[in-house]
């Protein structure tokens, strides 16, 4: 077998040390979106909520201690964050079903 010699070294075919096009920079003052600050939300109280169970509800002498108080109150995040995901989801079904509100205009 022969031996294979290459001609004309790789090259790259863009160049780094070139600035990026004005038009195709990402926007520094780009805020956060209402549905990416509501998922996050959404995460949160759900992850607050975490490994917790809902029998602080249930004692008798319930909130009898400060702690109580704390553990009972994260207990009931998950369930705020089932109320509040689902009232969103129902609003945006309900907009996609109806179409936009033109009466306003």
């Amino acid at each position: 077998m022969g031996s294979h010699v290459v001609e004309e070294p790789l090259q790259l075919r863009f160049k780094f040390n070139r600035l990026v096009p004005s038009d195709q920079q990402a926007n520094s003052r780009t805020r956060l979106g209402v549905n990416a600050l509501m998922g996050m939300g959404l995460w949160v109280l759900l992850w607050l909520g975490y490994n917790i169970s809902c029998e602080f509800w249930l004692e008798p002498s319930f909130p009898a201690t400060s702690e109580d108080l704390i553990h009972g109150t994260r207990a009931f995040f998950p369930f705020a964050a089932a109320w509040i995901g689902g009232s969103y989801f129902l609003k945006a079904c309900q907009t996609s079903v109806s179409g936009p509100d033109l009466s306003s205009s």
